[in-house]
């Protein structure tokens, strides 16, 4: 299999052989909306892609520009599916409906994979039969930059190692070190995607709370430190969903809120009280502090008063301690609140 995948690396025009049919169909999956500036970009790179055994197709998620229109005329071999404006969830949901492959792979409308995105993945599945879920490494396209794997703060690894990744792993965040968790690099086995629930309606975490769910559900999820697709970093997401804000501190901890131990169900006894406890506590901090940079103070209180909350389940210590750091926190914020008005 991998000198096939050599050999279509160096002639990938060539006409494909009995072998390749034997190989299993990918569905593409493309939510756009209003991307009539991204989706030929988009596109090219679906069509370029060195396996050949793919499906595309597109769900016109309501758009008002002329991304209908783009790819009617300009890519036949896509199938189009237009609806009314319903966000990327059910637009995506939509296409698994009318897909016929064994894997699934999403792409957002304003990213676009490389040549070898499809056919490394599947290659990897293939070896690995148990895995339900491989996750691709970006490089990261700033606006008007060139791709990287360095940008500000995020480090993304592309070592070449395949990683495993649980629950736990997405719950604190140790995968946020060396990971992207983006839809536009995923290649999922259909059959999983459906057990698992397909995505919520989550923004700005849908991509996030997905992995995370599948982890805890048992499945198995691994990060193929590859560079395969460029994630372009532009100024309004391709994954917000209908009638969503563009961004709300509370989307995540709402998420995480639902792995209460004081909770029921099954998510409910994944976590020991003091995890929890401390997670949240950290969660609510952080959003908390972002809520503050945004000017929003009275939401930022809100997020303070349940980060006490935490420390206060986590014992008497615990609290104390938080108390005191709150105060200097808010020091901190009133002294700089006051240097930055100067």
């Amino acid at each position: 299999m991998k000198e096939r995948h050599l050999d279509d690396m160096v002639n990938p025009g060539r006409e494909v052989n009995a072998g390749m049919r034997d190989q299993p169909l990918v569905s593409a999956i493309i939510p756009a909306y209003n991307a009539a500036a991204f989706i030929r970009r988009t596109l090219d790179s679906v069509f370029a892609q060195t396996y050949s055994r793919l499906e595309v197709i597109v769900v016109d998620d309501g758009s008002q520009d002329e991304t209908a229109e783009i790819i009617t005329r300009d890519y036949p071999r896509a199938r189009l599916i237009r609806q009314e404006h319903q966000g990327k969830p059910r637009a995506v949901a939509r296409a698994v409906a009318e897909a016929t492959g064994e894997y699934l792979a999403l792409l957002d409308h304003d990213d676009e994979w490389l040549p070898q995105k499809t056919q490394r993945q599947v290659e990897v599945m293939a070896d690995h039969p148990g895995l339900e879920l491989l996750i691709g490494q970006p490089l990261l396209v700033p606006l008007g930059g060139r791709p990287t794997a360095r940008y500000q703060d995020w480090r993304i690894r592309v070592d070449g190692t395949l990683q495993a990744v649980g629950f736990r792993d997405w719950c604190f965040k140790t995968a946020f070190a060396w990971t992207w968790s983006s839809t536009s690099g995923w290649l999922v086995r259909q059959s999983s995607f459906g057990e698992i629930g397909g995505l919520a309606d989550c923004f700005p975490v849908d991509d996030w709370e997905f992995l995370m769910r599948a982890g805890a559900l048992g499945y198995s999820v691994a990060v193929l430190c590859e560079p395969l697709y460029h994630y372009h970093l532009t100024a309004d997401s391709a994954s917000r969903p209908c009638g969503a804000l563009k961004y709300s501190p509370w989307t995540r901890a709402m998420v995480l809120a639902a792995y209460d131990p004081r909770g029921e169900g099954w998510k409910a006894r994944l976590l020991a009280e003091s995890e929890y406890t401390q997670w949240m506590r950290r969660v609510y901090m952080r959003c908390g502090r972002q809520a503050l940079r945004r000017g929003e103070r009275e939401e930022a209180g809100k997020f303070f008063r349940k980060a006490e909350e935490m420390a206060e389940r986590e014992g008497p210590l615990a609290h104390w301690w938080f108390k005191r750091l709150l105060v200097v926190h808010r020091a901190y914020s009133w002294v700089k609140a006051r240097l930055k008005g100067k």
